[in-house]
């Protein structure tokens, strides 16, 4: 190698006197290449103590030009992953996003986000959120949820939510529902709901309904009712009620995803297909089968 690529022709005696290195030594600084390949060159933002390898307050560690990891002193917050809170600053506080692409596009100014799995949260602009799956509460804009399971919440706008299951609430606007099972709940709007079981209350818009088994009051719209069963309060709309027991207060024959066919109140049903074919204005019954 000719030695004028050394910058050493002008008869430099050191290495500091060289014209391709810095001037002068910082403690601590490690020296790297410029953009340019063309010089040596050192930051406060790559620094060695004898101790700890340091980057600055929000820098990362890439591989193949990628980001992967990221972690900030100035915000609190640390992202592992291909892209992974890939648009955190200062005002995105207090967050942890584990996966490719989670939180990517995130609210700079939420907080105290766990985002845990591929693109969850990745445009989530809600605040103090658990997410765990795949594309899970990735277009969250609701706040203090918790949600599990794939697609789980995608486009949830509620807050104060519990959903648990692929696919459920992913479009829920309610807030306070307590949602588990398999796309479950799916466009609940309804508030302050315990809804469990597959398509169950998928289309509730009632609140404060307590709706347990499988395809069970999936267009519900009453509230304060409790609903037990397999399609129990199936093409029904019933509030301030009881129904316990497989097909008990369905609103008749039917796909029940076809909408409802009767609107009671106040009636309590209890036993396998009691009260079925009940019609509008079936009030006040007590109905044992």
């Amino acid at each position: 190698m000719a030695t004028s690529s050394l910058g050493i022709a002008s008869g430099a005696s050191t290495f500091l006197a060289l014209t391709d290195t810095p001037g002068s030594f910082t403690a601590n600084r490690i020296s790297f290449t410029n953009s340019g390949g063309t010089a040596l060159t050192d930051s406060a933002n790559f620094t060695y103590d004898g101790t700890n390898l340091n980057l600055g307050a929000s820098q990362g560690i890439g591989w193949g030009s990628t980001r992967y990891l990221y972690a900030s002193t100035t915000n609190d917050s640390i992202a592992f992953g291909e892209n992974a809170g890939a648009t955190f600053n200062s005002g995105t506080t207090n967050s942890v996003a584990i996966g490719f692409e989670a939180g990517r596009y995130a609210s700079t100014s939420s907080w105290s986000n766990n985002f845990i799995g591929y693109q969850v949260g990745s445009q989530s602009t809600g605040a103090s959120n658990n997410f765990l799956g795949y594309q899970t509460g990735q277009f969250n804009t609701g706040s203090i949820n918790n949600f599990f399971g794939v697609r789980a919440g995608e486009y949830n706008s509620g807050s104060n939510n519990n959903i648990l299951g692929q696919d459920s609430g992913n479009y829920n606007t309610g807030t306070g529902n307590n949602i588990i099972g398999d796309t479950t709940a799916g466009s609940n709007t309804g508030s302050y709901n315990n809804i469990f079981g597959q398509h169950t209350g998928f289309f509730n818009a009632g609140s404060y309904n307590n709706i347990f088994g499988d395809s069970t009051a999936i267009n519900n719209t009453g509230s304060y009712a409790e609903f037990i069963g397999f399609e129990t309060g199936g093409r029904m709309s019933a509030s301030s009620t009881v129904a316990i027991g497989a097909r008990a207060l369905r609103g008749g024959s039917g796909d029940v995803w076809s909408g409802n066919a009767a609107t009671t109140t106040n009636n309590t049903v209890i036993g396998y297909g009691a009260g079925y074919n009940v019609l509008t204005g079936g009030n006040n019954n007590l109905l044992l089968g």
